[in-house]
C-alpha cells in the first residue's frame, strides 16, 4: 500500500539553486508550510510542464505526497481527475474541515520535516486504505501503464487497448477521469521524465533518446522542449529558465 504514496520534502536543499518541478502524470497532496503563518494543504494535479523553483531566501515547506495514477479517487474522493490537470485547489474542498484539522496538526511539528511527511502519508494512507478498492479499473490501468511506458507501447494506443481486451475509446475514457490525462500525454511525460534522469546521469543524448523509446533525437528534442522547457542540452549543461516559489493554491 505504501508503494501508492511516496512523500518527499520539496525544496530538498539549499544547497541547490534552483530546484525541478518535474512533470508528473498523477496528483499530489501537497502541504505548504510559509515561515511565518500556517500551513496550507492542497492538491495538485498531474503537472504537464516542468516548473523552476528558486531556493534562495526564505523558503517554505513543502511536503509533497504524489499519488500513484489512479488512486485520485481514493485518495480524494469522487473527481474528475481532468478537472484538475495542471491546478492547484485546497483540500478542503475534498475533505472538508478534515483537512484543515490535518493542516494545523502538521503546522505544529514543523520545523521537523519528517514528522511531517511521515504524519502527512499516514493520513493519506488512512484514506486510501479505506476505500481500497474504490477502483476497480486499478489493475486494467496498471497494465496500460506498464504498456505505454515500455517498448511494447510502440504499437500505439490501439494496439495497447486490443492487448487488454478493452476498446480504445474505453481506454481513453479511463485515463481522462481516472487520471486527468490521454494516454499519449502520460506516455510523453513519463518518456520526458525517462530521458530527464538518463540524460542527468550522463548519458549521451543519442542514447538517452534510444533507451527513453523515441525514434530519433530529434522527436527526443522536441518533446524535451515542449514538457521541460528547455533542450536537453541545455538541461543537462545546468541552464534552467526563470525559477519561482513553491506554488501554493491559487488566493
Amino acid at each position: 500500500m505504501r508503494s501508492a504514496l511516496p512523500v518527499v520534502i520539496d525544496p530538498p536543499s539549499a544547497d541547490v539553486p534552483i530546484h525541478v518541478d518535474q512533470p508528473n502524470v498523477s496528483a499530489s497532496v501537497v502541504f505548504r508550510k510559509p515561515v511565518d503563518g500556517p500551513g496550507q494543504l492542497f492538491v495538485r494535479g498531474p503537472i504537464t510542464a516542468a516548473g523552476y523553483a528558486s531556493t534562495d531566501g526564505p523558503r517554505p515547506l513543502c511536503a509533497v505526497a504524489r499519488l500513484r495514477p489512479g488512486y485520485g479517487s481514493a485518495a480524494l474522493g469522487p473527481a474528475d481527475a481532468a478537472e484538475l490537470v495542471d491546478r492547484s485547489v485546497p483540500l478542503a474542498e475534498f475533505w472538508g474541515d478534515r483537512a484543515d484539522r490535518l493542516a494545523a496538526e502538521l503546522s505544529e511539528l514543523w520545523p521537523d520535516p519528517a514528522r511531517v511527511a511521515a504524519r502527512l502519508e499516514d493520513a493519506l494512507l488512512q484514506r486510501i486504505s479505506s476505500a481500497d478498492g474504490s477502483t476497480p479499473y486499478r489493475a486494467l490501468l496498471d497494465s496500460a501503464q506498464h504498456a505505454l511506458t515500455s517498448d511494447t507501447g510502440r504499437g500505439g494506443v490501439g494496439a495497447i487497448a486490443r492487448d487488454l481486451a478493452i476498446s480504445e475509446r474505453h481506454l481513453r475514457t479511463l485515463f481522462h477521469t481516472e487520471i486527468g490525462l490521454s494516454p499519449k500525454l502520460f506516455a510523453r511525460i513519463a518518456r520526458v521524465r525517462r530521458a530527464a534522469r538518463a540524460a542527468t546521469a550522463g548519458v549521451a543524448l543519442s542514447d538517452v533518446a534510444r533507451e527513453s523509446g523515441y525514434y530519433d533525437q530529434a522527436h527526443m528534442t522536441t518533446d524535451f522542449r515542449r514538457i521541460m522547457g528547455i533542450s536537453p542540452a541545455a538541461f543537462v549543461s545546468g541552464g534552467r529558465p526563470a525559477p519561482r516559489l513553491c506554488a501554493g493554491p491559487p488566493p
